[in-house]
Parts: C-alpha cells; structure tokens; sequence
C-alpha cells in the first residue's frame, strides 16, 4: 500500500554560543556559532494529492502570525527545490503545525524546510544520502543542515 502522507516532527534551536571572527576578503565576517536542538516542535504533515494544485501549504497552532501561506515560505521552497532536482510533478499539500515561535531566533522557517526535505525523501522513497539532504538544506539556508539532523 502506497504512503499518501508523513508527519515530520522537528525541534526549534538555540544559539549557545556565536564568535564573530576577522572579516573576509569577500567583506562577510566568518561564524562561528554552538546550536542546541530544544524541546519545543513544529509538526509538519506532507499529503500527496491528486487536486491539480501543485505545491499548497496551510500554517496552524500557536505562533503563525506572520508567518507566509505561499510560495514565499521556505517550506514551499524546500519542496520546489526537491521537485526540481528529482523532476517530480508533486500535487501536494504541506500543513505546518507551528509551535515555535516566529522571529525568535530559533530557526522555525528553517526547522520546517528541514523537515519538507526529511518528508519528501521519505514519502517519495528517494533514498537521499546525508550529504545529499545536507546539499539542499545548504541550499536554502544555513540553519536547515542543523535543523535536520539537530543535536548540539
């Protein structure tokens, strides 16, 4: 039987320590930043659908004030980014539970691209490498390796 939707919990972050180093040739200052995985979740729900509509997202739960319901959210890029590189026409609808809150710091936009890549590796059997998923989270920013693999 073909799995028609995932669920991807995935935690907020917290910077435990950030050094600033020299600027650079490029006029960019290297980072150096201590992430910390935390026990506060977004639950990400990915459903195939068979509407017609290509990529559509919803935001639920706690903290969406703010946060986009378009192809401008990271979640929605994450997943065009996937489409794109697989040359998969996706008919789906992406629901994000929210529960970290907006602009705080602790890479929510990120955590839910994160858990799109994790999603869609998963539903449409990709069987992506670590490397791989890190690529595209690269790709989308510099939180999102983080936030798919978490830890500290």
């Amino acid at each position: 039987m073909a799995t028609n939707s995932v669920t991807v919990r995935v935690p907020a972050k917290v910077n435990l320590q950030l050094s600033v180093g020299p600027k650079e040739e490029d006029g960019y200052h290297g980072l150096v930043s201590v992430f910390q995985a935390i026990s506060i979740y977004d639950d990400v729900t990915i459903s195939k659908s068979d509407a017609g509509n290509g990529i559509t997202i919803s935001v639920i739960g706690d903290h969406t004030h703010g946060v986009p319901a378009d192809s401008t959210n990271l979640a929605v890029k994450a997943a065009e980014l996937i489409a794109s590189e697989y040359d998969i026409d996706m008919d789906i609808h992406i629901e994000i539970k929210k529960l970290i809150p907006v602009a705080g710091g602790m890479a929510g936009g990120s955590a839910d691209a994160a858990a799109v890549i994790v999603g869609l590796d998963s539903l449409y059997k990709l069987g992506m490498t670590r490397e791989e998923t890190h690529e595209f989270g690269s790709k989308l920013g510099s939180d999102v390796p983080f936030m798919i693999y978490g830890g500290t």
